[in-house]
């Protein structure tokens, strides 16, 4: 599931502050970030890949089709499809360097990493506020590069959206679904884009509604 942890810990501190709290909890939410960093991220550029539709949260969302080679409606075929990375994952144990060298399903999700860039945000204002100024510091640049490489490989600027990446070659995976408005969520992306994804996409009800 995305990592909404650091989040959830910043609007809770927020609500009711203990420093404490974060000295105990804030390198634990390090360590999994970290676990993320160096098992999820192979090609090292701060965006995770996840290694089955459901780790995004969103299970059978259109866009993780052309991932899987199957384009068509047909629910059982759908199905099919969806299972197959389950499958060949559990076929080579779980093994993420033989995951990712084989490549099947390697997708740079938006939802996943719109959310992780906020979390990392989270883990360096929270690390910002007990003083630990070099942790705080290395979530910033992840959150900073991560950002740099949503906005730089992520966005199509023909279509005015946001797609999610599958595999090494990080293919664009043009299907248009509420999903490739989720970057909203990420603050910093480039006001051009933020503007035309209201305008052109969010506000037009032929769209989405």
């Amino acid at each position: 599931q995305p990592p909404l942890v650091a989040i959830a810990v910043e609007r809770l501190h927020s609500a009711m502050p203990s420093e404490q709290y974060l000295i105990e909890v804030l390198p634990k939410i390090a360590a999994f970030h970290d676990y993320l960093l160096a098992v999820q991220d192979p090609d090292g550029d701060m965006l995770i890949s996840i290694i089955s539709p459901k780790e995004s949260g969103l299970d059978e969302s259109p866009e993780f089709q052309p991932a899987l080679g199957y384009l068509g409606n047909d629910t059982l075929a759908l199905s099919a499809a969806f299972r197959q990375p389950d499958i060949r994952n559990l076929a080579v144990n779980y093994s993420m360097k033989a995951i990712f060298k084989l490549d099947y399903f390697n997708v740079e999700e938006l939802v996943f990493n719109s959310i992780w860039i906020e979390a990392n945000k989270s883990l360096w204002r929270l690390y910002r506020q007990i003083g630990n100024d070099e942790s705080a510091k290395k979530y910033e640049d992840v959150a900073r590069g991560a950002t740099a490489a949503l906005v730089k490989n992520c966005w199509n600027e023909d279509d005015g959206l946001y797609y999610s990446l599958a595999g090494r070659a990080k293919v664009q995976q043009r299907v248009n679904t509420i999903v490739s408005l989720v970057p909203l969520f990420v603050e910093d992306i480039p006001k051009a884009h933020a503007d035309r994804l209201v305008k052109e996409h969010l506000l037009n009800e032929k769209e989405y509604i």
